[in-house]
């Protein structure tokens, strides 16, 4: 028992001493980690993709996943340009880490006046203590943001491992972006100084970290806020496009449209930056098969429902849905002749059901005529991702024989899996 204590004592006394330089430790074998990681996911899908049959690989889509994880091999040398931004975001965590874990600890530092950390405190009538103080709550507003970006940082990287795309460009930005959140904290605590002047009307503690937290996690978002705050009061004149009417946006095109994806499924898509109808509708199957459980043909089935929804809104997919329409290649069956296409018409016309009584109005339905489906017929064989599709979803629909399959998945290698 006494050796246990003496290794806890050991961890709170010695360790967390130096725990700012354990935040670079931390910071460094995510990185490390994201290039190991996509460099193994990324040999793992070429093996894949070497092991599949060979109606699939003559596909445009196969050869535009083979040229996208090309582009997201990362380098096997580091030379300076790849270790520079790598060194860059070293560097500026190590310097905030060090501030935020030992400034309390230098009294004589907050004491000394400083127009960053003390704002108007400076060459105001403040006594000393008033200006510790205050210097004081900056340095708290700083570290409190600072631990925040430095959390986002790690998502991020959690993010890039998952995408395989980490390139060195992605570290400035990162970089770049714990600097805002830090600049962002220290003018707004002058903000908040200069809207609470006076000790009688101090800034609450717990505002000055809220204020902190939301700085740090989207410093963007605080500013566009403190801007748009701004040019209301000083009735500055902001030249910017015209908002839409909120009835003539867009309908959300939310992936829980599409049969077959529940909470979970659509989670896994989001990781990987699908987010609604339209993302799905272009994107690969063929790469998104690599880097998700979902098998191949599965994945083909959502993006063909997909790229139906982009034609039509929700209460017409389900009247599709009803007569056996599920996906743009049943839909395309039926604008294949004119009794077909009268059919797909009369489905379409079909009066709504009435709203719920807490339903808002919504605008009438227009009228789906011959002419409109005829266009479709004439301009969906022209979009490129329905081209490619129905290509891929052809090749799948081959019988597989032994010479169609390539030498490596006769050999018996190893089945797919998921790399994410």
């Amino acid at each position: 028992m006494k050796a246990v204590w003496a290794v806890v004592e050991f961890v709170l006394r010695d360790i967390i001493q130096f725990q700012a330089f354990f935040s670079i430790f931390v910071l460094g074998a995510f990185i490390v980690a994201t290039n190991l990681l996509q460099r193994r996911a990324l040999d793992r899908s070429a093996e894949v993709m070497r092991q599949t049959t060979r109606a699939v690989q003559t596909t445009h889509m196969f050869a535009d996943a083979s040229q996208y994880f090309a582009r997201r091999s990362p380098p096997t040398q580091w030379d300076i340009l790849h270790l520079l931004p790598f060194l860059f975001l070293l560097g500026i965590t190590l310097f905030f880490s060090i501030l935020s874990y030992y400034a309390a600890q230098f009294h004589d530092v907050l004491k000394e006046p400083s127009f960053v950390l003390g704002g108007t405190t400076v060459y105001g009538r403040h006594s000393d203590v008033e200006v510790y103080n205050y210097q004081a709550s900056s340095m708290f507003m700083i570290s409190v943001a600072f631990l925040v970006a430095y959390i986002r940082v790690i998502a991020k990287l959690v993010e890039r491992i998952n995408t395989s795309d980490m390139r060195p460009i992605s570290y400035y930005f990162l970089s770049v972006n714990m600097l805002t959140s830090v600049l962002v904290a220290i003018v707004t605590r002058h903000v908040a100084g200069a809207l609470t002047p006076g000790e009688a009307m101090p800034t609450p503690d717990w505002v000055l970290a809220l204020m902190a937290f939301v700085i740090g996690w989207n410093p963007k978002l605080w500013l566009d806020t403190i801007w748009k705050k701004a040019t209301d009061y000083f009735k500055i004149v902001d030249l910017k496009p015209r908002i839409p009417d909120k009835e003539n946006l867009p309908q959300d095109m939310n992936l829980m449209m599409i049969q077959g994806l529940d909470s979970e499924k659509i989670e896994r898509l989001e990781e990987l930056g699908v987010h609604n109808c339209q993302d799905l509708a272009e994107r690969n199957p063929v790469v998104l098969w690599l880097r998700t459980p979902f098998t191949l043909e599965l994945l083909v089935d959502w993006m063909g429902q997909a790229l139906l929804c982009l034609y039509f809104e929700d209460e017409r997919i389900e009247l599709l849905r009803q007569v056996g329409v599920r996906d743009v290649f049943g839909y395309m069956e039926g604008l294949a002749d004119d009794a077909s296409m009268a059919a797909v018409v009369a489905v379409l016309n079909t009066a709504p059901a009435a709203p719920p009584a807490d339903a808002g109005a919504r605008a009438p339905r227009p009228a789906i005529t011959a002419d409109m489906l005829k266009m479709h017929k004439r301009a969906i064989p022209l979009d490129p991702a329905f081209v490619q599709l129905r290509e891929l979803r052809t090749a799948l629909a081959m019988p597989i024989v032994a010479e169609d399959i390539a030498p490596a998945a006769r050999s018996g290698g190893d089945a797919p899996a998921d790399d994410g």
